[in-house]
């Protein structure tokens, strides 16, 4: 929040994740996924990451995947299918995934095995 045009530009989006070691972020607003894959937003941003992570973290911007339909009312998710809760432990190995997180006020949801070499 010590940057507001950085600050402006991340309210915008939602943080997807890490693929790959690059952070996921997303957004339906062409005028802020234009403004922070290239110029000087960009490199703001990345320097934002970069000292709140300690290390430099990469990330892409995008537009959002179709949206999924939301639950009749009243419906219950099945258990089966919900995601396990990330373990804190591996939160602190990762500093993207903690800086992501910090900095978007946000929470795992799911955790993705990378694809077998």
């Amino acid at each position: 929040r010590d940057q507001p045009s950085i600050f402006a530009y991340l309210r915008a989006v939602a943080c997807k994740g890490l693929e790959g070691g690059t952070l996921v972020l997303e957004t339906a607003s062409g005028f802020h996924r234009q403004g922070l894959e290239t110029g000087e937003m960009r490199a703001q941003v990345e320097g934002a990451l970069a000292a709140f992570a300690g290390v430099p973290v990469p990330f892409l911007v995008r537009a959002p995947a179709a949206a999924t339909p939301a639950p009749a009312p009243g419906s219950r998710p099945a258990a089966a299918g919900a995601p396990a809760a990330a373990p804190a432990e591996w939160i602190d190995r990762e500093p993207a995934v903690k800086a992501a997180l910090d900095i978007f006020r946000g929470r795992i949801l799911e955790v993705k095995k990378p694809p077998a070499p």
